[in-house]
């Protein structure tokens, strides 16, 4: 026969289930089921704002704020698997949002790093996707590299 066929070995098949697990660990959790339903919500570009900053989390504290990701060394961290999905998503839809405290705050004043960016990881890691700034918003506090453009972000949103 003419037909084209597939074969899956052991890794392409890990390499493809890591590609989707990844993707799962930036998802927010509206793109997620819904948990009651299994259905799936409507998102827009805020959902690509919790994306965003998923990166951003990891870009500055190495690692997300989940336990049940690939970059976990956790000896009890289920390795793969349905079972490993679901743990990772119930934590996806479980995660309280991003909150600065005083002892961050500290720490990045000491590394002479900008708070602005964990006033910015609190709003693009709001659970309520309304709160997320839009692109256009976080380009300019790229930018501006300040405070100011994320004050008048909380004022926008009030």
């Amino acid at each position: 026969s003419n037909r084209p066929s597939v074969h899956l070995s052991p890794t392409s098949f890990h390499s493809a289930y890591q590609n989707v697990v990844s993707r799962l660990e930036y998802s927010a959790p509206e793109s997620l089921p819904v948990p009651t339903t299994k259905q799936l919500l409507q998102v827009d570009s805020k959902a690509d704002m919790w994306s965003l900053g998923m990166i951003l989390h990891k870009l500055i504290f190495f690692r997300l704020p989940y336990t049940h990701t690939s970059d976990n060394d956790e000896p009890s961290r289920p390795r793969d698997g349905q079972e490993y999905a679901d743990r990772l998503e119930a934590e996806i839809l479980e995660y309280p949002g991003f909150r600065s405290t005083s002892v961050l705050q500290a720490t990045f004043e000491s590394r002479q790093l900008p708070k602005a960016y964990l006033f910015l990881l609190e709003k693009l890691l709001s659970v309520k996707p309304t709160l997320r700034p839009s692109s256009e918003r976080v380009l300019g506090v790229i930018k501006e590299g300040g405070v100011r453009m994320l004050s008048e972000i909380s004022e926008c949103q009030r």
